[in-house]
């Protein structure tokens, strides 16, 4: 008897959970529907890049460094509507960090108007030609830049809220979330 009640119970709660993924499929996926009223879900950080359909990350191999090290940052994008230009505006801590260089070899973006490298900003602006660009992935490489860790210390690397995607079809900015990322620099 217990045992048809426990498969029961997981029945329903299947069930349940099946029909919840299915709506948040159709919420978060369908054109029509009115995206801002899931603002509160997107500008969760955890949330933003799996609950958003156009959005700008940063990522490294780990997060702790020593003095020295040669820290490569990738920027990431996740791009649900076709689009042709992108910017990437990124601030950080210059007293901890010193950028090296930038990497634009094998990404998507083939035609570069920026790669400006300031003392505590790096701007990248890159384009793709019509019909634009829709990313296959969860996060397509669009540049790596590279840091060396100068001193100790905890720096932010920040997407600024100047970074953008540009839709193809009218050129309205899309980026809809972006996530910065913070280091951890030791001694040796």
């Amino acid at each position: 008897m217990k045992d048809k009640l426990l498969l029961v119970i997981i029945l329903i709660t299947v069930f349940f959970l099946l029909i919840a993924v299915g709506i948040a499929i159709y919420i978060f996926y369908n054109p029509t529907y009115d995206q801002s009223k899931l603002r509160f879900i997107k500008n969760l950080p955890i949330a933003s890049r799996f609950f958003s359909r156009n959005v700008m990350f940063l990522s490294t191999s780990g997060t702790e460094y020593q003095i020295g090290d040669e820290i490569p940052v990738r920027i990431l994008v996740k791009v649900g509507d076709s689009s042709n230009l992108f910017v990437t505006k990124i601030k950080f801590d210059n007293q901890i960090l010193d950028m090296t260089r930038i990497d634009t070899e094998e990404t998507f973006i083939k035609l570069w108007v920026e790669r400006y490298i300031g003392e505590d900003e790096i701007s990248l602006v890159g384009g793709v030609v019509n019909p634009g660009y829709v990313t296959k992935a969860e996060g397509e490489l669009m540049a790596t830049v590279y840091f060396k860790a100068i001193s100790l210390g905890k720096p932010r690397v920040i997407l600024d809220n100047k970074s953008a995607i540009f839709r193809n079809a009218d050129n309205v900015n899309i980026l809809e979330a972006q996530e910065s990322l913070t280091l951890i620099v030791t001694g040796k």
